[in-house]
């Protein structure tokens, strides 16, 4: 278990991380083991680069395909817009933001 990413949860701040190579900064939202067995976290990602070039919104990271994690005191808005508890992506759900 990644206690970083929960406690971003819990506490409603921000992660930093590097993914696909791109710094972004991100609101984790849900994290736990996807129904591909993976690792995985649904964040809303606030601002940074991104290989699709969507640069805010949803997405779905592996964790282990995280380069770098650095948690920060800045405040999340999470939970956005679309957000539900018990994410159908997720086979197993660690931590995820309570309503």
């Amino acid at each position: 278990m990644n206690q970083t990413i929960c406690n971003a949860i819990k506490n409603l701040t921000c992660l930093q991380v590097v993914y696909g190579g791109y710094t972004r900064l991100v609101e984790p939202h849900t994290y736990g083991i996807s129904s591909k067995d993976n690792e995985s976290v649904r964040v809303w990602q606030v601002s940074g680069g991104s290989e699709s070039g969507e640069y805010t919104g949803w997405k779905i990271m592996t964790v282990d395909k995280i380069e770098r994690m650095v948690a920060t005191d800045i405040p999340s808005e999470a939970p956005r817009p679309d957000y539900k508890m018990g994410d159908p992506f997720m086979a197993h759900i660690i931590c995820e933001i309570q309503l």
